[in-house]
C-alpha cells in the first residue's frame, strides 16, 4: 500500500511539473511533493554552484521555519553533501544542534530529529540539494528516501533550465560592475506602481537624485 501511494505521488509530481514553467512554481511543487511521498514535517530545496562552493536556499516549505532566499553556510552540513555529491541520512539528528551546523540559518521552529539531504545531479555536476526533515528522531531512514531519487531525476533538468533562465534574466536587470538595477529594471518598477496608483487611486511620488 505504501509503495502504491508512492508512485502514485510520484505520478501526479510529473504532472505538477510540466505544468509549473516559472522556477518559483518548479521549486514548490518538488518540495510539496517530497513532502507528499517522505511525510516529512518539511522541505528545502537548496541551489546549488559548483565552481564557487556556494549555496542558498531557493525554497523552502512552511515546517521548515526557514527564510528564502538564504545563502547557506559554506561549512554547513549541507552544502559539506553537495559538494561531496552525496547522499546523507542522519535519523538521529540532534547532535548538530551542538555541533556542525545543517544549514547554518537561523530558523523560526525547533532543530529537526531527522534530516536526510539527497544531491541534485545532472550528467555528475551537482545543481543543488533536496533537504528533508521530521519532527522525530528516526522519521527518516534510507530507504524513505530512495523514491526521491526518481524525483531528483525527473526534476535535476527542468531545475538547470529554470535557474539558468533566472540567472540570465536577473543579469538584463543588474549592472555587472556594482550589481545595482539597471534602466529596465527601474522602468518596467516604475510602470507596475504606476498601473496600482491608478487601481487603487493612491498618489505616487518620483525622486530623482543625481
Amino acid at each position: 500500500g505504501r509503495h502504491m501511494r508512492t508512485s502514485q505521488a510520484l505520478l501526479d509530481a510529473v504532472q505538477k511539473l510540466q505544468g509549473d514553467k516559472s522556477g518559483d512554481g518548479l521549486a514548490r511543487s518538488v518540495c510539496e511533493t517530497a513532502l507528499d511521498v517522505s511525510g516529512a514535517r518539511g522541505a528545502s530545496l537548496i541551489r546549488w554552484d559548483p565552481e564557487g562552493e556556494t549555496g542558498e536556499i531557493d525554497f523552502a516549505t512552511e515546517g521548515t521555519g526557514l527564510p528564502f532566499p538564504a545563502a547557506i553556510e559554506p561549512s554547513s552540513v549541507v552544502a559539506e553533501a553537495c559538494r561531496t555529491a552525496s547522499l546523507q541520512v542522519l535519523e538521529d539528528a540532534r547532535a548538530l544542534a551542538a555541533g556542525q551546523s545543517l544549514l547554518g540559518v537561523a530558523r523560526l521552529i525547533g532543530e529537526p530529529g531527522a534530516v536526510a539531504i539527497l544531491p541534485l545531479l545532472k550528467k555528475g555536476r551537482v545543481l543543488g540539494a533536496l533537504v528533508l526533515e521530521t519532527e522525530a528522531v528516526g522519521g527518516l531512514t534510507l530507504e524513505d528516501t530512495r523514491p526521491l531519487g526518481v524525483l531528483g531525476a525527473v526534476v535535476a533538468g527542468s531545475l538547470e533550465l529554470a535557474w539558468s533562465y533566472a540567472e540570465v534574466d536577473r543579469r538584463s536587470r543588474t549592472d555587472a560592475l556594482t550589481g545595482l538595477y539597471n534602466r529596465m529594471h527601474f522602468g518596467e518598477q516604475l510602470q507596475r506602481t504606476l498601473i496600482e496608483a491608478d487601481r487603487y487611486n493612491h498618489p505616487v511620488s518620483l525622486v530623482l537624485v543625481d
